[in-house]
């Protein structure tokens, strides 16, 4: 049972310590505005941005990478090396991909309420995988405002969440060689 719990609490850090990364590597992009990639067919320009390209002088085009979007780029990523993966999310989403599930919503009234929660961890089972999932809040600061007057946010609001889904498949297989 002991073995079992701390196999467990080793998965919730995990995912805690993945949250923690997603949303520092947010801050730094937004921190900067946005980061510039060459656009190409995988990178397209976001329609959620006026002005998304920059004409290089030496012909190349560039386009702005959102903390957004490079989340879901590095979500991508992730899932396909079959790692984790992850979702951003609130009640009003920009990106309509970004609507919450049910689970979601629930947490998203919680910590509007409660901003002290730091963050709720289920198990789910997705396409037949079992994964722990742990969803956390997002919070407001002045370099969101800039993307998102739109949505009437001020800083230190509950800005959305993010899900980490952490596959159980190595976890469940330690506690079963365990028993």
């Amino acid at each position: 049972w002991h073995q079992e719990q701390h196999i467990m609490e080793q998965v919730r850090k995990q995912a805690i310590i993945l949250h923690k990364q997603i949303v520092l590597t947010r801050q730094w992009v937004a921190d900067h505005g946005t980061v510039l990639v060459p656009k190409t067919q995988d990178i397209r320009s976001s329609p959620f941005l006026e002005k998304p390209d920059i004409d290089a002088s030496d012909g190349n085009v560039y386009t702005k990478i959102t903390p957004s979007v490079m989340t879901k780029m590095l979500s991508d990523r992730a899932l396909k090396s079959g790692l984790y993966f992850f979702k951003i999310t609130n009640v009003a989403p920009l990106n309509p991909q970004n609507y919450p599930d049910e689970f979601e919503r629930e947490a998203l009234k919680l910590f509007a309420t409660n901003p002290n929660e730091e963050g709720i961890f289920r198990t789910e089972n997705i396409h037949g995988k079992t994964v722990l999932r742990y969803v956390a809040p997002l919070f407001v600061n002045e370099n969101c405002i800039q993307c998102h007057m739109v949505q009437n946010y001020k800083f230190g609001d509950v800005g959305g969440c993010l899900s980490v889904f952490i596959p159980m498949d190595e976890a469940r297989s330690a506690i079963n060689h365990n028993r």
